[in-house]
């Protein structure tokens, strides 16, 4: 019998994330996130592959994200032009946690990371702020330097690291607001789509209702 209700769905993921101080560190990779740092997957339960270790953390300074994909055997398809397209981490934020709506707000935002396809050589990562679709309000534009990013591409896959300063994120306070609400996608035109817990064929981009929730712990 079809099933007829993604497993995922039924779940309501809130996970922990750990606070770590020293972030971001002085130099490249900036962030090197332990294993403790690793956000499990509610996406495992369904259908979709399994090829990326997405792990985060936070601190008053800013929020913390790194990414690693294994098992490639092409390049990842970075295009800067399109990166609707391109390989790489979608990121969904709501920094008020906000379930009962299902339009963003201004505490909302999305970004495309890309771990390459800048640059003279076109190996340096691509970071894209871009609007929630069909949100009440949109965010404080962002400028695409405000967010630190780094990349390592391999002949099996790539590493990918972002540091979101506290004032990027819009309405970013632990001490009064601990609970995030996130979503992500880890889109790879060669392994297929990874998701955090439902796939795109519900409107996660644009329904904040439908994404997870981080816990912002010490």
């Amino acid at each position: 019998m079809p099933q007829v209700i993604p497993a995922p769905f039924l779940f309501r993921l809130a996970l922990p994330v750990h606070r770590v101080v020293d972030l971001p560190r002085e130099s490249a990779p900036w962030l090197k996130l332990p294993e403790s740092c690793r956000l499990v997957n509610g996406g495992a339960i369904g259908d979709e592959p399994q090829f990326a270790d997405l792990r985060a953390a936070w601190n008053a300074d800013g929020f913390a994200i790194s990414l690693a994909v294994k098992g490639k055997k092409f390049p990842p398809f970075c295009d800067p032009g399109d990166v609707q397209r391109s390989d790489g981490l979608r990121l969904w934020f709501d920094m008020r946690d906000t379930k009962a709506l299902h339009h963003g707000t201004r505490f909302c935002q999305h970004f495309i990371l890309l771990p390459a396809g800048e640059g003279k050589d076109g190996l340096a990562p691509v970071v894209k702020p871009l609007p929630v679709p069909r949100a009440r309000e949109e965010a404080p534009r962002v400028e695409e330097d405000d967010v630190l990013v780094w990349s390592s591409v391999s002949k099996t896959g790539y590493e990918l690291e972002a540091w979101f300063p506290a004032n990027v994120l819009n309405g970013y306070d632990p001490a009064s607001q601990p609970r995030l609400g996130f979503f992500y996608q880890v889109h790879d035109s060669e392994l297929g789509d990874q998701s955090f817990s439902v796939t795109s064929s519900f409107p996660v981009a644009s329904d904040p209702s439908l994404w997870g929730t981080l816990l912002l712990e010490a």
